[in-house]
């Protein structure tokens, strides 16, 4: 019972084949400034109130 169970999932993994479109990018340059930038090493230093850190009390 098992060995056809498992025969018939090989076969059915066998026969699905994975044929998606192949993937495509839009690359139109259709306004007046195109600007590309490249940030490396980024860092976000942000100023917090006192306050934030507070137990609700």
């Amino acid at each position: 019972m098992l060995l056809p169970m498992l025969i018939f999932f090989l076969v059915s993994c066998y026969s699905q084949s994975v044929s998606g479109a192949p993937a495509t990018y839009d690359q139109r340059q259709t306004g007046d400034v195109n600007v590309q930038i490249h940030l490396k090493d980024v860092q976000v230093i942000a100023l917090l109130d006192s306050e934030l850190f507070d137990d609700y009390e």
